[in-house]
This record gives structure tokens, sequence and C-alpha cells, in this order.
């Protein structure tokens, strides 16, 4: 198995905080923004050169993410957006779809 990458996906453009902009985004805007957070760091996690390989209708088991790589890809997204992932989220063939439709439904909360 290969090893998760650990450094941030990074957005050189953008000085609002990732979470801040989505929640500024108009509502037909939330979930493409977080879908693409959500690919980009996904696929440096797995040691993807781009976000296009990655499906976000496929869990992130299927998609071949081991228990070490969830953790990776939970910890980046904490650290990036600044809230809390339940471990369970991850580990019950969740896919980027379904993590997303959970972000976004806490963010008015």
């Amino acid at each position: 198995a290969q090893a998760p990458r650990q450094e941030e996906a990074e957005e050189p453009d953008s000085q609002t905080p990732p979470l801040q902009a989505i929640r500024e985004a108009g509502a037909q805007d939330r979930l493409p923004l977080l879908i693409e957070l959500l690919t980009k760091v996904v696929s440096r996690v797995m040691g993807y050169d781009g976000a296009a390989t990655v499906a976000t209708d496929i869990s992130l088991t299927r998609m071949g993410l081991d228990s070490l790589m969830t953790m990776a890809f939970r910890n980046q997204l904490e650290k990036k957006l600044s809230i809390a992932l339940p471990f369970a989220l991850l580990s019950d063939n969740a896919t980027l779809e379904d993590i997303a439709a959970h972000i976004l439904g806490g963010l008015d909360k």
C-alpha cells in the first residue's frame, strides 16, 4: 500500500478560508465548490496528479483508500475546513457526495 501524502491540497489564489468561501457562495454553488475541494484533497492523499481521476459517487474504500489514507484525508479536511468530521462518516462506505452533504448540512447550524 502506498503511504498517504501529508501535504495539503493547495489553493494558491484564494485568501478566503475554504469553508467561509463555501458559506458565502450562493446555494447552487456550495456543493460544486465543496466537491472540488474534496476531490483535490483525496487526490493528493492518493497520490494522483489531478482531481479529474476521482469519482464523487464511489466510496472511499472502493477508490482504494485504506484506513491510514482515510485518516490522512480526514485530518487534511479538518485542518482545511476547521471542522470536526466523525471517522465513522468516512469509513462507512461514504462517497465524496455523502461527505459533502454531511458538511453542507452542518453549515447552517
